[in-house]
């Protein structure tokens, strides 16, 4: 996991950073630290690329809500716009499992 964060961190373009993103993101909630600890990037690109990741991890990243909230004032468009995507992904499939345990 250490070696896709730093992939991640060490990325020189996009298509690198999805890549190592969508690596972090197959791992599941273990790569949640490594993803959270990435949330704090300089790079704006490397902050999307694992607020995206956390999204698609869906419900076990619930644990990061807070982490996520406060990129809601990052100054860059483009990672509030992914933290609003990532926190719809999270709790949406909360209530799709929800509903799902309920019929």
């Amino acid at each position: 996991m250490e070696a896709a964060a730093e992939r991640l961190r060490g990325a020189t373009d996009e298509e690198q950073q999805r890549a190592a993103a969508q690596d972090l993101a197959s791992l599941g909630k273990d790569s949640l630290p490594y993803l959270v600890e990435l949330l704090r990037d300089p790079n704006p690109r490397v902050r999307v690329s694992s607020v995206l990741a956390i999204g698609t991890i869906g419900t076990p990243a619930a644990a990061c809500t807070r982490e996520l909230a406060a990129l809601l004032r990052d100054p860059y468009t483009e990672v509030r716009d992914a933290v609003r995507w990532a926190v719809g992904q999270v709790y949406t499939d909360e209530k799709e499992e929800e509903v799902a345990a309920s019929n």
